[in-house]
């Protein structure tokens, strides 16, 4: 049981985001599925440069992170993982990560799209945008850049990160940003 945590809030399986041991993603990874967890970690191609040759290879689209959904039941197994160093936690339980955005991150992956991956905390804010076009329709985010194409960006603010894309300005619709 976490220690601290009140046990009502808690009530179905929800995406959490693991910190593992440095460049031990693919190996939390698959110990996750091995315990019957779903788990997911996204990976993008890469072309990386030896001394000798070129070779593309898979690395994770968010150095030592992984996704898993668990209940509260399942989550001591996820996080007494060989190769996980914590949950991320925010106000005092875990940070749960919305399905949407876990959904988001696989179309983004599945659309072979060129991407990158910022620090949140050096974006700037700017236009809340959606997507009403092509196979990210619906994503709704934040434009951080204007270089003749926009940038959007889908925050993951419960691990300090932000994904970013390409796409065309006429694919994104301006939307009033409501404050909380």
């Amino acid at each position: 049981m976490m220690p601290g945590v009140e046990r009502s809030f808690w009530t179905q399986p929800e995406w959490i985001a693991l910190y593992t041991k440095p460049r031990a993603e693919k190996q939390v990874y698959q110990r996750l599925l091995q315990r019957g967890l779903e788990a997911y970690l996204p990976l993008i191609r890469q072309l990386r440069q030896w001394s000798d040759r070129k070779k593309w290879i898979e690395v994770p689209l968010f150095s030592s992170y992984v996704f898993v959904r668990v209940d509260r039941k399942s989550y001591e197994a996820a996080v007494r993982t060989y190769g996980v160093v914590r949950c991320v936690w925010f106000n005092g339980r875990p940070a749960f990560i919305p399905a949407s955005q876990i959904e988001a991150i696989r179309r983004f992956i599945e659309g072979n799209v060129p991407m990158e991956v910022t620090n949140s905390g050096a974006i700037q804010p700017g236009d809340w945008v959606e997507i009403e076009e092509g196979p990210f329709r619906g994503i709704q985010g934040e434009v951080v850049q204007v270089r003749g194409k926009n940038r959007f960006v889908i925050r993951i603010d419960a691990i300090g990160a932000a994904l970013s894309v390409e796409c065309e300005g006429w694919q994104l619709r301006k939307l009033e940003r409501i404050s909380i």
